[in-house]
């Protein structure tokens, strides 16, 4: 026991507030450990389609309850509120909030991350580039994402072009804007009375307001959506006090940490060095690849974006990102607007009743595509129907979907790589990285030489070393490996050879350097919900987002149509983690380390190579057909 401390010593909070849901979760300081948690649902409203927004005093209320609960049943189990030393804020990013800043009410309600409301307003911002091009890139050297819907300055902007109360509030100087992170921490350490109006890089740079380079507001992206920069935010690294809880259980506890929801989920898996990437299978699915302090320049349809920044005086760490609008958010649709199933957890038990005569394929575009298409345009399709389809078909069509997206992302940054990518799997002995079940960690610390000799071949001569020069490298590794593995008692797995259509995305060993291009011509194991780890432990009985990632089913799909193993692991809670990670750094002035890990269970591709280059081309036919249907 830590001295002044009771029984189970100093403890960080995390409030994670998400799209379907927020928590408060208390963890043991610098660890996985949750020592009590609450977690509440939140709503959604719809007033047209393809509008989605939710309360913006709901949100807090909600918050606020999650804190309460959560501390009394800390107290409960004989701890202490004392014992709370930071708390850390993690949140759906891109959701718009404005709000009076004298009195605290909000201006109108959060337009969320997915609403399409402001396609009109692109068509506008599109007419403003120069020289007629229509250019939805043109901002992408500054801020690193293109003209979209998605993003939040298109957003405030739509509110000041149609909401009077919101245009008339900028004007005489009153409004106050900020992602949901912001009105947390504003409410959180005092409102009205000195809440501190703050928000962190990682959610800034969602805005399209920020400069990926400087991490300011930037007076040409302000200049561009017509934006008062006196609304704006202060923006702050990740990892420092931006000020106290200034009442409830939590009153005087510094706020020491921010992360938008993707960006901790990195942090918890502990993706703190390059060539480190995970993915999150929740409302919609992100794929993040931690580029350390490149910035890369996807021409494939992917995000720059910033990862983190560990305290105001280290340098930012940045990021590639794959988005999908919509993964656990289709069975949401299933249930509740179609009726086609009582809830998510039953969608396996449903899809494995499917018979396999057929292929439909369903492309969930509710509000267009994300990446690596960017195609705003595009509505839901599904393709294939017989008279032999039935519920059980479209329900697995549905859980393939996310699939089917997910390999879209990774052949993106495939390409974007520049390395065709042929041989793929270590199974490594790790006690570094923290899985989660709901994410995927592509990494490897296994040192074979491999990744050098690749990279210095393609230095000197332009090409990749062959396929069998590879193996025979990659032999030594597996040797190597299996040996260490043996001597810790842990499990290793074979190489395999994988055809050249097979895909990774990113580089699996943490000393990858990154240069003009990511090397990406690595050994690579994909962890598909979790990290580096042994291969058998049991995985997480919570569902998360829909339950989509506790299903079984879905996992061995995406190793079947990404051709390469996926992990789940069994710790839940990563993106909570990864906010009280950076607030105990916060206030603790400590560097990132190592924690322990919760270890997971392998999925095996399952279907030949002719089979997933099939089933593929199919999802690709669907997506054309899903495109230009929006036609306003």
């Amino acid at each position: 026991m830590s001295f002044g401390f009771g029984k189970f010593g100093p403890l960080v909070g995390a409030i994670d507030e998400g799209t379907s849901s927020a928590r408060f979760i208390i963890f043991k300081a610098n660890s996985c450990e949750v020592v009590a948690s609450y977690q509440k649902e939140l709503e959604q409203y719809f007033p047209q389609e393809g509008w989605v927004e939710q309360d913006p005093n709901a949100i807090l209320e909600v918050v606020t309850i999650c804190i309460t609960k959560a501390v009394e049943q800390l107290v409960s189990l004989g701890g202490k509120p004392q014992d709370i030393i930071a708390v850390g804020v993690t949140n759906q990013r891109e959701t718009t909030i404005v709000w009076d800043k004298y009195t605290g009410r909000p201006l109108h309600n959060a337009i969320v991350w997915l609403d399409m409301r402001t396609s009109s307003t692109i068509e506008k911002l599109l007419d403003t580039v120069p020289n007629k091009t229509r250019n939805k890139n043109y901002l992408k050297p500054l801020c690193g994402l293109p003209l979209s819907p998605y993003f939040s300055a298109v957003k405030l902007r739509w509110l000041s072009d149609n909401v009077d109360v919101v245009k008339q509030a900028m004007k005489k100087g009153t409004c106050y804007f900020g992602t949901v992170d912001s009105w947390i921490i504003w409410n959180l350490t005092g409102g009205p009375n000195g809440g501190k109006h703050v928000t962190d890089v990682s959610n800034a740079s969602r805005t399209m307001l920020m400069n990926i380079e400087n991490l300011k507001w930037d007076p040409l992206l302000i200049k561009f959506f017509e934006v008062t920069k006196s609304v704006l935010p202060e923006i702050k690294s990740s990892s420092e006090i931006y000020g106290r809880v200034a009442d409830g259980p939590l009153k005087g506890v510094p706020i020491s940490g921010c992360l938008g929801d993707q960006q901790a989920a990195l942090v918890g898996q502990m993706c703190l060095q390059k060539g480190q990437a995970k993915a999150t299978y929740g409302t919609g699915c992100f794929v993040l690849y931690n580029t350390g302090d490149i910035r890369v320049n996807s021409s494939r349809g992917l995000l720059t974006t910033v990862a983190y920044q560990l305290g105001s005086y280290n340098p930012p760490c940045y990021a590639l990102e794959g988005s999908v609008a919509v993964a656990g958010a289709a069975l949401g649709w299933l249930k509740d607007n179609i009726g086609m199933i009582e809830n998510a957890k039953k969608s396996q038990e449903i899809a494995e009743k499917a018979t396999d005569n057929g292929s439909v394929v369903f492309v969930p575009a509710f509000s267009g595509l994300y990446a690596p298409y960017w195609r705003q345009d595009a509505r839901g399709v599904i393709c294939g129907i017989t008279e032999d389809t039935n519920s059980n078909h479209i329900v697995k069509a549905s859980l393939e979907a996310v699939c089917f997206q997910v390999r879209d992302i990774l052949d993106a940054m495939n390409e974007d790589c520049g390395i065709p990518l042929q041989l793929l799997k270590f199974g490594i002995n790790c006690q570094k990285f923290i899985g989660w079940s709901c994410q995927m960690t592509y990494n490897c610390s296994v040192d074979c030489g491999w990744i050098v000799n690749c990279k210095q071949r393609l230095l000197e001569t332009g090409n990749v070393p062959t396929t069998e020069n590879k193996i025979s490298q990659a032999k030594t590794s597996e040797d190597k490996a299996n040996k260490e593995a043996d001597e810790s008692d842990s499990v290793a797995t074979e190489i395999i050879n994988l055809p050249s259509s097979a895909t990774v995305a990113v580089p699996s060993s943490a000393k990858t350097s990154i240069d003009k291009v990511l090397d990406t011509s690595a050994n690579k194991t994909a962890f598909a919900a979790g990290p580096d780890s042994a291969i058998t432990t049991t995985p997480a009985a919570k569902p998360v987002d829909g339950g989509m990632t506790s299903n079984d089913l879905v996992m061995q799909m995406q190793a079947d149509l990404i051709g390469i193993n996926v992990i789940k692991a069994g710790f839940t809670e990563s993106t909570a983690l990864g906010a009280a990670l950076v607030a105990f750094w916060g206030v603790e002035n400590n560097k990132a380390a190592t924690i322990a890990m919760t270890s997971g269970v392998t999925y095996v591709p399952q279907i030949s190579e002719d089979e997933r280059d099939m089933r593929y081309k199919q999802w690709k036919m669907a997506v054309e057909r899903s495109l230009g249907w929006e036609q306003n």
